[in-house]
Protein backbone atom coordinates (compact mmCIF):
# COMPACT_ATOMS: atom_id res chain seq x y z
CA UNK A 1 0.00 0.00 0.00
CA UNK A 2 1.08 3.57 -0.65
CA UNK A 3 2.16 5.64 1.90
CA UNK A 4 0.42 8.78 0.54
CA UNK A 5 -2.88 9.50 2.19
CA UNK A 6 -5.85 10.30 0.19
CA UNK A 7 -6.67 13.84 0.39
CA UNK A 8 -11.03 13.39 0.77
CA UNK A 9 -12.75 15.46 -2.38
CA UNK A 10 -14.74 18.48 -0.96
CA UNK A 11 -18.42 19.00 -1.01
CA UNK A 12 -18.58 21.05 -3.84
CA UNK A 13 -16.75 18.29 -5.72
CA UNK A 14 -18.86 15.75 -4.27
CA UNK A 15 -21.88 17.76 -4.89
CA UNK A 16 -21.00 17.79 -8.87
CA UNK A 17 -20.39 14.22 -9.13
CA UNK A 18 -23.81 13.31 -7.62
CA UNK A 19 -24.92 15.68 -10.60
CA UNK A 20 -23.09 14.28 -13.01
CA UNK A 21 -24.89 10.47 -11.87
CA UNK A 22 -27.76 11.82 -11.48
CA UNK A 23 -27.78 12.99 -15.04
CA UNK A 24 -26.43 9.70 -16.37
CA UNK A 25 -29.31 7.82 -13.93
CA UNK A 26 -32.07 9.74 -15.51
CA UNK A 27 -30.59 9.07 -19.39
CA UNK A 28 -30.15 5.61 -19.17
CA UNK A 29 -33.60 5.23 -17.93
CA UNK A 30 -35.11 7.61 -20.40
CA UNK A 31 -32.79 5.19 -22.98
CA UNK A 32 -34.52 1.83 -21.55
CA UNK A 33 -38.21 3.80 -21.78
CA UNK A 34 -37.48 4.40 -25.85
CA UNK A 35 -36.31 0.81 -26.30
CA UNK A 36 -38.87 -0.88 -24.40
CA UNK A 37 -41.69 1.60 -26.33
CA UNK A 38 -40.19 0.41 -29.63
CA UNK A 39 -40.04 -2.94 -28.96
CA UNK A 40 -43.41 -3.09 -27.97
CA UNK A 41 -44.65 -1.37 -31.30
CA UNK A 42 -42.68 -3.47 -33.61
CA UNK A 43 -41.93 -6.86 -32.05
CA UNK A 44 -44.15 -9.38 -34.32
CA UNK A 45 -44.33 -11.60 -31.38
CA UNK A 46 -45.56 -9.01 -28.99
CA UNK A 47 -47.78 -7.59 -31.99
CA UNK A 48 -49.20 -11.07 -31.94
CA UNK A 49 -50.06 -11.17 -28.02
CA UNK A 50 -51.52 -7.57 -27.86
CA UNK A 51 -54.01 -9.73 -30.47
CA UNK A 52 -55.83 -11.16 -27.46
CA UNK A 53 -56.40 -7.50 -25.66
CA UNK A 54 -58.91 -5.02 -26.14
CA UNK A 55 -57.06 -2.31 -28.52
CA UNK A 56 -57.85 0.37 -26.84
CA UNK A 57 -55.82 -0.87 -23.77
CA UNK A 58 -52.59 -1.71 -25.20
CA UNK A 59 -51.12 1.78 -26.04
CA UNK A 60 -51.53 2.86 -22.38
CA UNK A 61 -50.36 -0.58 -21.36
CA UNK A 62 -47.28 0.51 -23.77
CA UNK A 63 -46.62 3.49 -22.09
CA UNK A 64 -47.12 1.95 -18.15
CA UNK A 65 -45.06 -0.63 -19.02
CA UNK A 66 -42.25 1.49 -20.66
CA UNK A 67 -42.06 2.88 -17.37
CA UNK A 68 -42.23 0.48 -15.33
CA UNK A 69 -39.40 -1.52 -17.06
CA UNK A 70 -37.03 1.44 -16.88
CA UNK A 71 -37.64 1.61 -12.98
CA UNK A 72 -37.03 -2.30 -12.54
CA UNK A 73 -34.12 -2.45 -14.59
CA UNK A 74 -32.58 0.33 -13.21
CA UNK A 75 -33.08 -0.46 -9.36
CA UNK A 76 -34.06 -4.17 -9.41
CA UNK A 77 -30.72 -5.34 -8.11
CA UNK A 78 -30.73 -2.61 -5.55
CA UNK A 79 -34.06 -3.85 -4.45
CA UNK A 80 -32.95 -7.19 -4.57
CA UNK A 81 -30.05 -6.23 -2.16
CA UNK A 82 -32.76 -5.02 -0.47
CA UNK A 83 -34.45 -7.99 0.15
CA UNK A 84 -31.45 -9.41 1.87
CA UNK A 85 -31.23 -6.48 4.42
CA UNK A 86 -34.37 -5.39 5.52
CA UNK A 87 -33.29 -2.31 7.06
CA UNK A 88 -32.27 -0.83 4.24
CA UNK A 89 -35.63 -1.79 2.59
CA UNK A 90 -37.31 0.33 5.95
CA UNK A 91 -35.39 3.18 5.30
CA UNK A 92 -36.39 3.13 1.57
CA UNK A 93 -40.16 2.86 3.10
CA UNK A 94 -39.23 5.60 5.70
CA UNK A 95 -38.05 8.02 2.46
CA UNK A 96 -41.21 7.63 0.91
CA UNK A 97 -43.09 8.65 4.66
CA UNK A 98 -41.56 11.78 4.28
CA UNK A 99 -43.48 12.51 0.57
CA UNK A 100 -46.35 12.04 2.53
CA UNK A 101 -45.77 14.70 4.82
CA UNK A 102 -45.46 16.75 1.77
CA UNK A 103 -48.11 15.66 -0.40
CA UNK A 104 -50.36 16.92 2.36
CA UNK A 105 -48.69 20.14 2.21
CA UNK A 106 -49.57 19.72 -1.16
CA UNK A 107 -53.74 18.65 -0.77
CA UNK A 108 -52.81 22.01 0.81
CA UNK A 109 -51.62 24.54 -1.32
CA UNK A 110 -54.56 23.07 -3.76
CA UNK A 111 -57.27 23.99 -2.02
CA UNK A 112 -55.53 27.36 -0.85
CA UNK A 113 -55.13 28.06 -4.91
CA UNK A 114 -58.63 27.24 -5.80
CA UNK A 115 -59.64 29.94 -3.15
CA UNK A 116 -57.48 32.17 -4.91
CA UNK A 117 -55.54 32.23 -1.72
CA UNK A 118 -51.94 31.61 -3.27
CA UNK A 119 -51.03 32.13 -7.19
CA UNK A 120 -48.38 30.03 -8.02
CA UNK A 121 -46.10 30.40 -11.11
CA UNK A 122 -45.78 26.80 -11.56
CA UNK A 123 -49.54 26.76 -12.13
CA UNK A 124 -51.43 27.27 -14.59
CA UNK A 125 -54.41 25.11 -14.34
CA UNK A 126 -55.63 22.89 -11.20
CA UNK A 127 -54.16 19.21 -13.67
CA UNK A 128 -50.44 21.16 -13.21
CA UNK A 129 -50.90 19.63 -9.17
CA UNK A 130 -50.89 16.81 -11.11
CA UNK A 131 -47.46 16.38 -11.77
CA UNK A 132 -46.16 17.68 -8.69
CA UNK A 133 -47.86 15.00 -6.79
CA UNK A 134 -45.57 12.40 -8.83
CA UNK A 135 -42.81 14.78 -8.00
CA UNK A 136 -43.42 16.33 -4.77
CA UNK A 137 -40.16 16.23 -2.93
CA UNK A 138 -38.80 18.43 -5.72
CA UNK A 139 -41.86 21.10 -5.34
CA UNK A 140 -40.54 24.66 -5.72
CA UNK A 141 -43.57 26.24 -3.90
CA UNK A 142 -43.42 23.74 -0.87
CA UNK A 143 -41.38 24.76 2.30
CA UNK A 144 -38.79 21.19 3.36
CA UNK A 145 -39.97 18.94 5.63
CA UNK A 146 -39.21 20.92 8.82
CA UNK A 147 -38.20 19.32 11.86
CA UNK A 148 -41.23 20.61 13.64
CA UNK A 149 -42.93 18.46 11.08
CA UNK A 150 -41.25 15.42 11.36
CA UNK A 151 -41.92 15.37 14.60
CA UNK A 152 -45.24 15.36 14.68
CA UNK A 153 -45.40 12.39 11.72
CA UNK A 154 -43.70 10.72 14.43
CA UNK A 155 -46.16 10.88 16.73
CA UNK A 156 -48.90 10.22 14.38
CA UNK A 157 -46.65 6.72 12.95
CA UNK A 158 -46.90 5.65 16.77
CA UNK A 159 -51.02 5.71 16.63
CA UNK A 160 -52.51 2.51 15.38
CA UNK A 161 -53.82 4.54 11.98
CA UNK A 162 -50.23 4.76 10.64
CA UNK A 163 -50.60 2.48 7.66
CA UNK A 164 -47.20 2.62 5.44
CA UNK A 165 -49.10 1.87 2.50
CA UNK A 166 -50.88 5.55 2.43
CA UNK A 167 -47.56 6.77 1.63
CA UNK A 168 -47.34 5.06 -2.02
CA UNK A 169 -50.06 7.88 -3.10
CA UNK A 170 -49.40 7.72 -6.58
CA UNK A 171 -51.18 10.70 -8.54
CA UNK A 172 -54.20 14.18 -7.66
CA UNK A 173 -57.17 11.39 -8.10
CA UNK A 174 -58.69 11.96 -4.81
CA UNK A 175 -58.98 15.79 -4.28
CA UNK A 176 -61.84 16.66 -6.42
CA UNK A 177 -64.05 13.39 -4.88
CA UNK A 178 -62.70 14.04 -1.40
CA UNK A 179 -64.17 17.92 -1.74
CA UNK A 180 -67.57 17.03 -1.99
CA UNK A 181 -67.96 17.40 1.38
CA UNK A 182 -69.76 13.62 1.90
CA UNK A 183 -68.84 11.28 4.94
CA UNK A 184 -68.01 8.53 2.56
CA UNK A 185 -65.29 10.67 0.49
CA UNK A 186 -63.65 11.70 3.82
CA UNK A 187 -63.56 8.74 5.30
CA UNK A 188 -61.28 7.62 2.15
CA UNK A 189 -58.61 10.36 2.81
CA UNK A 190 -54.99 8.89 4.29
CA UNK A 191 -55.61 9.31 7.68
CA UNK A 192 -52.39 11.32 8.43
CA UNK A 193 -54.33 14.27 6.76
CA UNK A 194 -56.83 13.67 9.56
CA UNK A 195 -53.82 13.64 12.69
CA UNK A 196 -52.03 16.96 10.64
CA UNK A 197 -55.33 18.90 10.33
CA UNK A 198 -56.22 18.26 14.13
CA UNK A 199 -52.49 19.33 15.15
CA UNK A 200 -52.49 22.39 13.40
CA UNK A 201 -54.58 24.90 11.98
CA UNK A 202 -54.86 23.34 8.31
CA UNK A 203 -58.23 22.04 8.61
CA UNK A 204 -59.71 25.44 7.43
CA UNK A 205 -57.49 24.86 4.13
CA UNK A 206 -60.18 21.95 3.47
CA UNK A 207 -63.29 24.06 4.28
CA UNK A 208 -62.66 26.21 1.45
CA UNK A 209 -64.58 26.73 -1.59
CA UNK A 210 -62.97 25.39 -5.68
CA UNK A 211 -63.71 28.73 -6.95
CA UNK A 212 -60.77 27.84 -9.60
CA UNK A 213 -61.89 24.37 -9.91
CA UNK A 214 -65.57 25.00 -10.38
CA UNK A 215 -64.77 27.60 -13.37
CA UNK A 216 -62.08 24.87 -15.26
CA UNK A 217 -64.79 22.61 -15.43
CA UNK A 218 -67.25 25.10 -16.61
CA UNK A 219 -64.68 26.18 -19.54
CA UNK A 220 -64.20 22.70 -19.64
CA UNK A 221 -68.01 21.45 -20.41
CA UNK A 222 -68.25 24.15 -23.20
CA UNK A 223 -65.40 22.37 -24.93
CA UNK A 224 -66.03 19.17 -24.42
CA UNK A 225 -69.65 19.62 -25.64
CA UNK A 226 -68.19 21.50 -28.81
CA UNK A 227 -65.99 19.46 -29.65
CA UNK A 228 -68.26 16.40 -29.62
CA UNK A 229 -70.48 18.39 -31.74
CA UNK A 230 -68.55 18.82 -34.46
CA UNK A 231 -67.32 15.24 -34.12
CA UNK A 232 -71.17 14.11 -34.56
CA UNK A 233 -71.42 16.79 -37.46
CA UNK A 234 -68.33 15.16 -38.92
CA UNK A 235 -69.71 11.52 -38.93
CA UNK A 236 -73.17 12.73 -40.44
CA UNK A 237 -71.57 14.43 -43.24
CA UNK A 238 -69.26 11.26 -43.90
CA UNK A 239 -66.30 13.45 -43.28
CA UNK A 240 -64.83 10.71 -40.58
CA UNK A 241 -66.18 7.02 -40.54
CA UNK A 242 -68.51 6.09 -38.05
CA UNK A 243 -66.92 4.28 -34.66
CA UNK A 244 -66.17 0.85 -35.04
CA UNK A 245 -68.20 -1.63 -32.69
CA UNK A 246 -67.14 -1.56 -29.14
CA UNK A 247 -64.18 -3.79 -28.74
CA UNK A 248 -65.11 -6.61 -25.91
CA UNK A 249 -61.87 -8.23 -25.53
CA UNK A 250 -60.43 -8.10 -21.98
CA UNK A 251 -58.16 -4.78 -21.16
CA UNK A 252 -54.40 -5.16 -20.63
CA UNK A 253 -53.53 -3.82 -17.14
CA UNK A 254 -49.95 -2.87 -16.15
CA UNK A 255 -50.47 -2.62 -12.68
CA UNK A 256 -52.03 -6.20 -12.49
CA UNK A 257 -49.45 -8.76 -10.95
CA UNK A 258 -50.78 -11.65 -12.89
CA UNK A 259 -50.82 -9.63 -16.22
CA UNK A 260 -46.77 -8.27 -16.11
CA UNK A 261 -45.52 -11.36 -14.96
CA UNK A 262 -47.21 -13.40 -17.72
CA UNK A 263 -45.66 -10.88 -20.26
CA UNK A 264 -42.02 -10.61 -18.70
CA UNK A 265 -42.15 -14.73 -18.75
CA UNK A 266 -42.53 -14.43 -22.50
CA UNK A 267 -40.79 -11.64 -23.78
CA UNK A 268 -38.25 -10.69 -21.33
CA UNK A 269 -34.47 -12.54 -20.83
CA UNK A 270 -33.76 -14.28 -17.51
CA UNK A 271 -31.76 -11.47 -16.00
CA UNK A 272 -34.46 -9.06 -17.18
CA UNK A 273 -36.87 -11.38 -15.07
CA UNK A 274 -34.87 -11.68 -11.64
CA UNK A 275 -34.62 -7.78 -11.69
CA UNK A 276 -38.99 -7.60 -12.33
CA UNK A 277 -38.99 -9.95 -9.07
CA UNK A 278 -36.96 -7.85 -7.00
CA UNK A 279 -38.40 -4.81 -7.45
CA UNK A 280 -41.93 -6.19 -7.66
CA UNK A 281 -41.53 -8.21 -4.14
CA UNK A 282 -39.71 -4.66 -2.39
CA UNK A 283 -40.05 -1.69 -4.57
CA UNK A 284 -43.26 -1.43 -5.43
CA UNK A 285 -46.30 -2.68 -3.43
CA UNK A 286 -48.55 -1.55 -5.92
CA UNK A 287 -47.76 -4.34 -8.08
CA UNK A 288 -48.46 -7.16 -5.58
CA UNK A 289 -50.22 -10.48 -6.18
CA UNK A 290 -53.72 -10.43 -5.19
CA UNK A 291 -56.24 -12.85 -5.55
CA UNK A 292 -59.68 -11.58 -4.96
CA UNK A 293 -61.43 -14.66 -5.14
CA UNK A 294 -59.83 -16.44 -2.60
CA UNK A 295 -58.38 -14.12 0.83
CA UNK A 296 -57.32 -17.78 1.93
CA UNK A 297 -54.95 -18.05 -0.57
CA UNK A 298 -53.36 -14.65 -0.38
CA UNK A 299 -52.94 -15.11 3.16
CA UNK A 300 -51.41 -18.54 3.03
CA UNK A 301 -48.80 -16.48 0.22
CA UNK A 302 -48.41 -13.66 3.07
CA UNK A 303 -47.96 -16.07 6.07
CA UNK A 304 -45.11 -18.12 3.44
CA UNK A 305 -43.81 -14.84 2.81
CA UNK A 306 -43.42 -13.85 6.50
CA UNK A 307 -41.88 -16.94 7.37
CA UNK A 308 -39.18 -16.98 4.64
CA UNK A 309 -38.14 -12.95 6.27
CA UNK A 310 -38.15 -14.36 9.40
CA UNK A 311 -35.38 -16.53 8.70
CA UNK A 312 -33.29 -13.61 8.24
CA UNK A 313 -33.77 -11.49 11.54
CA UNK A 314 -33.05 -11.75 15.07
CA UNK A 315 -36.16 -10.30 16.34
CA UNK A 316 -38.50 -11.59 18.95
CA UNK A 317 -41.76 -10.40 17.20
CA UNK A 318 -44.50 -10.71 19.84
CA UNK A 319 -48.07 -11.97 18.54
CA UNK A 320 -51.36 -11.91 19.55
CA UNK A 321 -53.91 -14.26 20.22
CA UNK A 322 -56.24 -14.72 17.16
CA UNK A 323 -58.83 -17.91 15.91
CA UNK A 324 -56.84 -17.36 13.25
CA UNK A 325 -53.08 -18.42 13.35
CA UNK A 326 -52.47 -16.82 10.13
CA UNK A 327 -54.00 -13.40 10.58
CA UNK A 328 -52.44 -12.79 13.86
CA UNK A 329 -48.90 -13.37 12.49
CA UNK A 330 -49.82 -11.08 9.24
CA UNK A 331 -50.98 -8.58 11.89
CA UNK A 332 -47.59 -9.44 14.03
CA UNK A 333 -45.19 -8.76 11.02
CA UNK A 334 -47.14 -5.40 10.43
CA UNK A 335 -46.64 -4.10 13.75
CA UNK A 336 -42.71 -4.84 13.42
CA UNK A 337 -42.62 -3.59 10.13
CA UNK A 338 -44.10 -0.13 11.14
CA UNK A 339 -41.44 -0.11 14.24
CA UNK A 340 -38.53 -0.98 11.82
CA UNK A 341 -39.65 2.27 9.14
CA UNK A 342 -40.26 4.26 12.27
CA UNK A 343 -36.61 3.84 13.58
CA UNK A 344 -35.76 4.54 10.21
CA UNK A 345 -37.65 7.49 10.30
CA UNK A 346 -34.82 10.16 11.27
CA UNK A 347 -32.09 8.68 9.65
CA UNK A 348 -34.42 9.02 6.55
CA UNK A 349 -34.76 12.56 7.38
CA UNK A 350 -30.86 13.26 7.59
CA UNK A 351 -30.83 12.20 4.07
CA UNK A 352 -33.36 14.33 3.00
CA UNK A 353 -31.91 17.42 4.47
CA UNK A 354 -28.35 16.38 3.19
CA UNK A 355 -29.74 16.25 -0.38
CA UNK A 356 -31.93 19.54 0.51
CA UNK A 357 -28.90 21.34 1.87
CA UNK A 358 -26.54 19.88 -1.18
CA UNK A 359 -29.33 20.95 -4.16
CA UNK A 360 -29.51 16.95 -4.86
CA UNK A 361 -32.95 16.38 -6.97
CA UNK A 362 -34.77 13.15 -5.80
CA UNK A 363 -36.68 10.99 -8.24
CA UNK A 364 -39.35 11.79 -9.79
CA UNK A 365 -42.46 9.37 -10.04
CA UNK A 366 -42.91 7.44 -13.49
CA UNK A 367 -45.62 8.93 -14.30
CA UNK A 368 -44.89 12.70 -13.97
CA UNK A 369 -44.20 13.14 -17.92
CA UNK A 370 -47.55 11.77 -18.39
CA UNK A 371 -49.24 14.32 -16.47
CA UNK A 372 -47.89 17.29 -18.38
CA UNK A 373 -49.79 15.67 -21.69
CA UNK A 374 -52.88 15.54 -19.46
CA UNK A 375 -51.96 19.21 -17.67
CA UNK A 376 -51.75 20.78 -21.37
CA UNK A 377 -54.90 19.00 -22.76
CA UNK A 378 -56.70 20.45 -19.89
CA UNK A 379 -55.19 23.87 -20.67
CA UNK A 380 -56.29 23.62 -23.91
CA UNK A 381 -60.35 22.92 -22.56
CA UNK A 382 -59.89 25.88 -20.74
CA UNK A 383 -58.79 28.19 -23.49
CA UNK A 384 -61.12 26.93 -25.74
CA UNK A 385 -64.42 27.04 -23.01
CA UNK A 386 -63.50 30.89 -22.49
CA UNK A 387 -63.27 31.54 -25.95
CA UNK A 388 -66.79 29.80 -26.60
CA UNK A 389 -68.38 31.58 -24.13
CA UNK A 390 -67.16 35.17 -25.29
CA UNK A 391 -64.24 36.09 -23.11
CA UNK A 392 -60.57 36.36 -23.54
CA UNK A 393 -58.79 33.25 -23.95
CA UNK A 394 -56.36 33.36 -21.84
CA UNK A 395 -55.98 31.91 -17.43
CA UNK A 396 -56.73 35.34 -15.92
CA UNK A 397 -60.19 34.12 -14.75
Amino acid sequence: MSDEQTIPKSAEELHQENLAKDKERIERMERVRKETIERLKTDPAILSYFEKFNKYSIESFITSYSHLKNMYMEYGDMYNKMGENYNTAYFGAAKTCLSLIQIKKLFDMRCRWGAYKADLPEIETSWDFLYWSYNVMNCPFLTPVSNEELELFLQFARTHDFNPDEAEILGWFFFDTHRSGTTDDECSLPEWFYFHNTHTNASQYFALPDLRGDKEMFYRKLSTEKREQEHQQKIESGEIPRPQPVDKRPMINSHSFEQVEEFVKEFEDDAARKKFYAYATYGSPSLSKEDDDDESDYLNEQVEEIIEKLASIRHVIPVEANADIRVAIVDAWKTYEKEQIILCLRPAYEDYLFRVQNKISFPIGSLAENSKDLAKNVKEQVLRGRELNGEPADLNF
